[in-house]
């Protein structure tokens, strides 16, 4: 899993739901035991304490590995002390849960390069401009793709450089057309486009990377899309004026 955002379980429970019930077994709740965080927004996180507890209390015994940068180690913490009293019943209450699969194993991300491998993938991290946080977008390397997920952030030549070749590249876009609305970022257009534009890319800039990097798919997600009235093909048509590849823009249970 990568990021751990608002409503994940639910939107796990969908996807395994969902295309006929063939990902039921790959959702199941004792496989959900690696998460990968780009960065420490709260809209990347803030599921995180549902990720850790309900898969536990429904039968994983292993721990979750997460991966993510300088401060997760502080937030996994945290989070583990605000529901020692919960995982204190539920290990001597009557249900006698588990003692392993709460645990969390934490690996801090110090720099990009080499995070994570086993027998089905290799994840690598790439630096990923977003703001001033700490920010990584990764690589997954299978036997038969490579696949880039940037998470947050602007262009930058590591993207680039990550991306070179990718099967599917699954980035963010936020709209340049109708930036104006953005409900965040400012009072002015000025201003709006100062704060937005050091957080996140234009569709222009995405489309000349994924053209550089010769992409053969392009995923849209955490798409920033103000449009008035709302048009939910809104980005697509603005990306698509400037890249000829294949882009989709994605919903949540999709499979690619």
């Amino acid at each position: 899993l990568i990021d751990a955002g608002e409503g994940i379980i639910r939107a796990i429970a969908k996807a395994a739901t969902s295309h006929n019930q063939r990902l039921v077994d790959c959702f199941a709740p004792k496989k959900l035991t690696h998460l990968f965080i780009t960065h420490l927004h709260s809209d990347h996180v803030v599921g995180l304490p549902s990720l850790i507890l309900n898969p536990w209390i429904f039968g994983r015994e292993k721990p979750l590995n997460v991966f993510g940068p300088r401060g997760t180690k502080n937030l996994v913490e945290k989070t583990l002390e605000a529901y020692r009293k919960d995982i204190h019943e539920r290990i001597h209450g009557p249900e006698h849960t588990n003692h392993t699969g709460c645990q969390v194993i934490v690996t801090e991300i110090p720099a990009e390069g080499f995070v994570f491998e086993d027998d089905n993938i290799n994840v690598t991290a790439f630096e990923h401009t977003h703001g001033t946080l700490q920010n990584y977008g990764y690589q997954l390397i299978t036997p038969d793709r490579k696949i880039i997920w940037t998470g947050d952030g602007k262009a930058s030549s590591s993207f680039l450089e990550a991306a070179r070749g990718a099967d599917v590249l699954v980035s963010e876009i936020c709209t340049l057309e109708n930036i104006g609305n953005s409900p965040w970022g400012g009072m002015s257009l000025e201003e709006k486009e100062k704060v937005i534009w050091s957080y996140h890319i234009k569709p222009q800039e995405l489309a000349q990377l994924a053209s550089q990097a010769k992409v053969k798919k392009l995923v849209l997600i955490h798409e920033s899309n103000y449009s008035s009235p709302y048009n939910p093909q809104a980005l697509l048509d603005e990306i698509k004026g400037h890249y000829s590849g294949e882009v989709i823009s994605s919903r949540d249970g999709d499979v690619y």
